[in-house]
């Protein structure tokens, strides 16, 4: 019963997310009167025009029984909601990176960054603030339903940019989408109120309104085509991966990969030159420069790997070497796929099409990585008991092979991030502890130790040092 629960808690939540705004508008139309005029008098019901409200209609059923259970629907779902939402999330707010809870509550916390878990509570007090604005019309102008709107507007615009809640991918993606469709609500409103006050000539009012209709339609357009980019992206990547499996991809998925090889070669790439230790971000084929967005991209992750680290993980300490395991281990889990992507990509521009996916297994056989090394020599106990497999895997990111290709700047930004932000900080620790071992040998033998016990290991080497040199020994 409570795994069906916790399975089936992430449908029946989209469910009522999804069935609120027309429930919400239903129930407002129970509280809705106006003066309609002509031979009916007085504010009459505008669902049904025969009851006035606050008096009892002609069938005898009293307008108040109807409008006060609409205010207790209302009441239950502008602030019960919100704060049902809440509560969920800062029930499981310690949990909510784990995979039980990412389907059950998922789709009112995953978009979200760890300190703004909540964040779904005030979306809702404002859709719900939005509706009340525009529905509650008991003989209210309409200049001050615009006011109301445009107050909701720019308090939320204010609050996103406070906060900056969402957990971005592609730079600040999500944030600049939320900002931009704030701005043009509230512009469009500003617009219409300009228009409605009389105030201006109506040749100007209508100008500036069509104004931010253009405005308006070029955002619509621009997310288009950035949705329609993710989606070809999406397909080309399964392209790849259908190669690396032995499942052939059909034409559209073809055409996909071939849009996404062609865009590729005007936008930059991250690599990690081994010898240098170092991130680089070069130009495309085509020469064009960095562009500031791209390097944006890689400053983006490494900034959320890290505050995942601190935040998320709670590591003790933190490393300058974590830069150097992060990237080594990005590029290593990835050089599989980008070596397959650009071997199709090479045939696809000599040849004008991709080779079926038994003849590019002839022509590149699968291998195993030839940097895989057992753990060094002289290397301590506790570290002797990490298993031999992780240490294998591990060779992977002294391998040079790994590190021949290179990605996107927002693919490196989206992996870089999922490097850590999916393990807890034990499993971060242990595979650090491992890099470190075969990077410097035996040289650093005790960093396997916690922190704690490193300091105490050098209080007792000072303090035998000490005793043979015949000093004091050091106070206790």
């Amino acid at each position: 019963g409570v795994a069906f629960l916790e399975d089936s808690a992430g449908i029946v939540l989209a469910v009522v997310l999804l069935s609120c705004p027309s429930v919400v508008r239903h129930l407002l139309a129970f509280v809705r009167c106006d003066h309609v005029g002509g031979p009916l008098a007085g504010p009459r019901l505008l669902l049904e025009p025969s009851l006035v409200c606050g008096q009892s209609g002609q069938s005898g059923q009293p307008q108040e029984a109807l409008a006060a259970a609409a205010w207790a629907g209302l009441i239950f779902w502008c602030l019960g909601l919100p704060l049902a939402s809440l509560s969920l999330c800062a029930w499981k707010r310690h949990e909510l990176d784990h995979f039980h809870s990412q389907v059950s509550l998922g789709i009112i916390s995953a978009e979200y960054e760890s300190a703004y878990f909540f964040w779904e509570s005030p979306l809702l007090f404002r859709r719900f603030a939005v509706l009340l604005a525009v529905g509650l019309t008991h003989a209210v102008p309409l200049q001050v339903r615009l006011v109301l709107l445009l107050a909701v507007g720019n308090v939320s615009l204010w609050m996103h940019h406070s906060c900056e809640p969402y957990a971005n991918r592609s730079g600040i993606l999500l944030d600049n989408l939320e900002a931009n469709s704030l701005r043009i609500f509230c512009a469009f409103t500003a617009a219409l109120l300009l228009g409605t006050s009389q105030v201006v000539h109506p040749y100007v009012a209508t100008a500036v309104v069509l104004a931010v209709l253009i405005w308006h339609l070029d955002y619509l357009v621009r997310l288009v085509i950035q949705v329609l980019k993710f989606a070809r992206r999406a397909v080309a990547e399964q392209v790849v991966e259908g190669y690396l499996i032995g499942r052939p991809a059909d034409f559209l998925a073809k055409l996909c990969f071939h849009g996404e090889t062609y865009s590729r070669r005007y936008q930059a790439c991250v690599v990690y030159d081994i010898g240098a230790e170092a991130i680089e971000i070069q130009p495309g084929l085509e020469g064009r420069e960095v562009t500031e967005q791209e390097q944006l991209f890689v400053a983006h992750g490494l900034a959320d790997s890290f505050e995942a680290i601190i935040s998320e993980c709670k590591v003790d300490r933190l490393s300058v070497a974590y830069i150097e395991f992060l990237s080594r281990q990005v590029f290593a889990s990835s050089a599989t796929r980008l070596r397959c992507e650009r071997r199709l990509s090479v045939q696809r521009r000599s040849t004008g099409s991709l080779p079926s996916v038994e003849e590019f297994n002839r022509q590149h056989p699968a291998g195993k990585p030839s940097g895989a090394a057992a753990a060094p020599s002289g290397a301590p106990a506790a570290a002797a008991a990490f298993s031999a497999a992780a240490a294998a895997a591990h060779g992977a990111l002294f391998d040079p092979q790994s590190f021949v290709e290179g990605m996107l700047p927002d693919d490196f930004q989206q992996s870089v991030h999922a490097a850590c932000a999916s393990r807890s900080a034990e499993e971060l620790e242990q595979d650090f502890r491992i890099f470190m071992l075969h990077k410097v040998g035996p040289g650093m033998v005790d960093y396997h130790l916690t922190l704690v016990e490193r300091m105490l290991k050098s209080i007792r080497r000072e303090g035998a040092m000490s005793t043979q040199l015949g000093l004091p020994a050091l106070p206790a």
